[in-house]
This record gives C-alpha cells, structure tokens and sequence, in this order.
C-alpha cells in the first residue's frame, strides 16, 4: 500500500492500484498474504489478520521484497497517543505473522503500548520501538503473553513503563536477539521482563537504561539463557542491579557477557550492582566481565548470590566488592579473577588462590567514576560506546 496511491478501485495487487491506508490492506489480506508498506507516515492503530506479514521500506516501485530498503524509506506507525497497542498481533498465529522494517511510536495503553501479542510464534524484527508507553505500562515497547515469538535486530528506546520498559513476556518461550535497549526507564525492569519463561537473550546491547527498582533486566520464575550480551551504563535504583536480576525460583546460565560502568544508587545488603541471584535460584555465571560498575551503597558486590550459583573463569577489574554470598552457601567458586578490586569477597584470604582463583593489586582500587548528574548518565556517550566496541571481541 501507498499513501500516495489516487487508484479509483484499489486492489492491492500492484502499486499503481495500492490502497492508500494500512487498514484497508489488511483487511483485504488473506493468510499467508504479504502488505508492502510504502515510505511514509501513518497515524493508525493496527490489528492485524491470521498469518499475513507485514513490511516496511518501499519506495513504490519495487517488483521483490529483496529490493527494499528500511533504513532509506522510513515508514512510520504512529498510534497517536491511543489506548490500545498500536500493532495488535493475532492469538495462535503462525510464523508467517511477521512485522518487519518499521518505527512504531507514540502508544500509551497500559499493557502493550508497542505492540501486543497473546500466543502464536510471531516473527518481530528490523524495527524501532520508540517513546511508548507510560508509567502505568506493563510492556512499553512489547508485551508477550504465552506463545514462541522471536524477537531479533529491533531498537528500544526512550520507552517508559511500570514493568517492561522494552518487553514484557509472560509464560512466554523467549527468543530475543541482536537488539539494541537504550534509554528506556521503568518502574521496574528498564529493559526486559521475564516471568514464568524459558529461552534464550542473546547477543544484546543495553545502554543507558534505567529503574526505579529491580534492574534492567529482570528474571523471574524462569529458565533463561543471557549470553554474549553488552550491559554499559546502565542505572538501577533500589533492590536492583544495573545488569540482570533473577528471582522467585528458576535457573539462568549468564555467560560471555560484559557489564560495565554500571550504576546501582541504593538497595538492600544481599544485592547487587551487576548480578542479583534470589535464594531458590540456579545460576551459572561463566566466562562474563565486570568492569568499573559502581556502588553508592558500600559493600554492595558486582555479583550476589543467594543460593548456589556456579561462578567459573569470571573476569572483575576495578570492582569495590566483587562477590557476596551466605556464609552457608554452596555455590562453586573456581578460576575467576581479580583486578584492582578492594574487596574480591568479604574475607579475601578465604578467597584468593582457591579453586585457581587469581588476583593483582588487591585493595588498590582506581578512583571512583563521579556520582551521576541526572538520571544516571553522566557518562559521556562516546566513552560509552568505545567501552562497549573496546570489549566486544575479547568478550563476547
């Protein structure tokens, strides 16, 4: 469809008779059917038919869909403020169901101001999900209620809500990957919510978020994978961490990730600045870096383990505190090490050289990144994203 389309009898099936409204081409779709979207902007809010796809970045004289252009031809999905998703996905549907390429912007309902989508395997990618939302919003960019929706190579940003600022999935298999989450702000969870969950995160930037309380991201019930992702410069508020928080009785592998030059400006003694991991939880916390996060609160650690976590081949440089865990606790600490941390773990001699344990210049911390300006984000961009690069390869 074209919005600059003058056809007399529009059918949809070339550009020269394209309908001129979205509405109009869904409603003439039919599962399996594909809706080319021209450049433009649209006010509309969206429901969208049983297993059509839905794409973005057409000039208006393209022949195949491989010949569009999303960055170019920017397509705009603007719900005018409304209170209702201003993309509603079909329950149950199928992968066909694909929205790709487009800004969706400008929701305000309080459960899935983005987009909503309850069940089905959805494919969700290429698109930007930006000012959504509200304070009373659960899932500003998205929410995700049961189903397998793939969720890849999206932007979140300058979202807000209570719970879920980028995405709320709830009994929900999660695939989200290759995405970009950066100054969104939340109640709770600046960047994702997980509950009652199983999959996988993966391969993620999150810069410059920020909470209330909890953390960017947060994992509750559920048995989630979180490798090979950059958390930088991210803010947390109380009983949160900057990086990821698991609660409430599941398991999470965290590995090969870097958290750095995070910020937790308060919180309870068992949290943490970079990893929070509740009693009744199993983590695995392997090969990951944690770099100049920072504490307002002394003796909150970049990593705290309530249960037993397993803690192997970590890297901590420049960390206050690094871990803190019960003194009964069994978690399994092995070949992790530390850099110019002050206090690798309560009693460092308990520590250092167990398990293959290493560190250097215990006690000799270099001097603190200055408290934040506004909201967090004192640090200059640039620096951020060079932090973020600088780590990327040896890293991830």
């Amino acid at each position: 469809m074209d919005s600059k389309s003058q056809s007399a009898s529009p059918d949809g099936l070339s550009w020269t008779n394209a309908f001129s409204g979205i509405v109009d081409a869904l409603a003439a779709a039919m599962p399996g059917d594909e809706v080319w979207v021209a450049a433009g902007r649209y006010t509309n809010t969206l429901q969208l038919p049983m297993s059509a796809a839905l794409f973005s970045g057409f000039a208006g004289t393209e022949s195949a869909r491989a010949q569009r252009d999303w960055q170019a031809n920017a397509t705009v999905i603007d719900g005018g403020g409304a209170a209702v998703p201003v993309i509603t996905l079909p329950s149950g549907t199928s992968v066909q169901t694909q929205v790709d390429g487009f800004t969706v912007q400008h929701g305000r309902t309080e459960l899935g101001a983005g987009m909503f989508c309850n069940g089905g395997s959805p494919v969700i990618m290429n698109n930007r999900f930006h000012e959504l939302g509200s304070n009373l919003t659960i899932g500003g960019g998205i929410y995700v209620g049961s189903g397998e929706t793939e969720i890849r190579t999206n932007v979140f940003d300058h979202n807000r809500a209570l719970q879920g600022a980028g995405i709320f999935m709830h009994q929900s298999a999660a695939s989200v990957t290759r995405n970009t989450f950066r100054d969104n702000s939340a109640v709770k969870a600046a960047a994702i919510a997980l509950d009652l969950c199983t999959g996988v995160v993966e391969a993620n930037l999150f810069l410059r978020n920020a909470c209330d309380q909890s953390s960017t991201v947060d994992s509750n019930g559920s048995w989630v994978e979180f490798i090979r992702n950059r958390f930088v410069n991210n803010r947390a508020g109380s009983a949160g961490s900057s990086g990821i928080g698991c609660g409430t009785n599941g398991l999470a592998l965290i590995a090969n990730n870097l958290f750095a030059l995070g910020i937790a400006s308060s919180g309870a003694n068992d949290r943490a600045s970079s990893v929070n991991v509740d009693d009744g939880v199993i983590a695995l916390i392997w090969n990951n870096t944690f770099m100049d996060n920072e504490s307002h609160v002394f003796g909150l650690p970049a990593v705290a383990a309530q249960s037993g976590a397993q803690i192997v081949n970590n890297l901590f440089v420049r960390e206050e505190w690094a871990l803190s865990m019960p003194a009964d606790s069994l978690s399994d600490i092995r070949h992790n090490c530390f850099f110019r941390c002050a206090y690798p773990w309560g009693n460092q001699a308990a520590l250092v050289g167990l398990n293959g344990t290493l560190a250097a210049d215990l006690g000799l911390r270099a001097a603190p990144l200055p408290a934040p300006a506004q909201a967090g984000f004192a640090m200059p961009e640039r620096r951020q994203e060079r932090c973020a690069r600088r780590h990327a390869q040896t890293t991830l």
